[in-house]
């Protein structure tokens, strides 16, 4: 089962996510009819201090009001510094084709726009 334990690069998280989606898919608990459990499946791969966040935050989520959606966006917004998106628009902004072909340039170029606050325009994206 993957662990997270609240570290504030926005790396680790998109990893840990990733592995939280395989892992839950793996053993097929993304179905719809588990939907009730799927925040207490988030809460039991948290540690430490995003364990500390999780028991505070979300609490016991009885009556299930709160979505993995909405619990691995507030997870994010409370341990991934704002500094990691202004860091992935820095990127954004240098980022030039160098040795990269089209199609490689456009895929890094997208990976940086999904981390950043505000994503870029389909204008940014053809000004590269």
């Amino acid at each position: 089962m993957p662990e997270y334990n609240g570290g504030d690069t926005l790396d680790g998280f998109i990893h840990f996510t990733k592995e939280a989606m395989k892992y839950l898919s793996l053993y097929n608990l993304l179905r719809p009819d588990y939907r009730s459990y799927h925040t207490d499946f988030l809460g039991q791969m948290l540690k430490g201090k995003a364990q500390t966040w999780f028991n505070h935050a979300i609490g016991p989520n009885i009556d299930q009001q709160i979505s993995l959606e909405d619990t691995l966006v507030a997870l994010k917004q409370y341990f991934v510094k704002d500094a990691s998106s202004r860091d992935s628009a820095s990127k954004f902004d240098r980022l030039s084709q160098g040795g990269r072909t089209v199609a490689e340039l456009f895929r890094e170029l997208e990976r940086l726009s999904q981390q950043m606050i505000q994503t870029p325009s389909d204008y940014d994206f053809r000004c590269c």
